[in-house]
């Protein structure tokens, strides 16, 4: 099911993404892309072009343990509602109508793709913020990459995912409404990191 997928803040940049030299995450990629066919996890649209490689992560909140266990293929247009907290700085920092009318393009793109309502749209949303939130509380998290991807991908068998360097607050939105505004104030004040957005997506 298409729904954002909110990295705690302790895990920010502790992806295969950032950590994978270019050449071989993009051997990585295109071997991902040639299985899926160019077309898009989610909504089945096929682009020749501008496809993304989205890293499908798994949070124990009992243990605390992070687990990335696949790698799918989505559109951009997914992509916006996967890593929401990216779509709404991007908004902001090119001054377009704002970072809100990124998260509504979003918001339409998950209705879209679910065959859900606004207002159930709006309701996934700050359930995953809220889970965002809670995880975000637990500073110490160990990250694990299934044993199965591994196999498939032998690349990652060395890999050591190591925390970010510390630097930004850690930001606790109660709402989606509330993301929005927040993410407009900190964008336009320039405290927010260039490789790094509130949902642990990448630019």
């Amino acid at each position: 099911m298409l729904t954002p997928a909110l990295v705690p803040r302790p895990l920010w940049g502790r992806s295969v993404y950032n950590r994978l030299p270019r050449k071989q995450w993009e051997s990585l990629r295109r071997t991902v892309l040639e299985v899926a066919a160019n077309t898009c996890t989610h909504c089945a649209e096929q682009y020749d072009s501008h496809m993304v490689c989205h890293e499908v992560w798994t949070y124990d909140d009992v243990k605390h343990v992070a687990t990335l266990t696949a790698f799918e293929i989505v559109c951009r247009d997914c992509d916006s509602v996967l890593h929401l907290g990216k779509s709404l700085l991007i908004g902001a920092k090119k001054h377009d109508e704002g970072s809100a009318e990124r998260g509504d393009e979003a918001v339409k793109q998950l209705m879209k793709v679910s065959g859900i309502t606004k207002r159930q749209a709006n309701t996934l949303i700050d359930d995953a913020f809220g889970r965002w939130m809670d995880r975000s509380k637990h500073k110490t998290w160990a990250v694990k990459i299934a044993r199965e991807l591994i196999e498939r991908h032998p690349v990652l068998a060395s890999l050591t995912l190591r925390p970010r360097q510390a630097g930004m607050p850690v930001l606790l939105f109660s709402s989606f409404k509330t993301s929005c505004f927040m993410l407009n104030i900190l964008s336009s004040k320039k405290k927010t990191d260039r490789n790094v957005c509130p949902t642990g997506g990448h630019y």
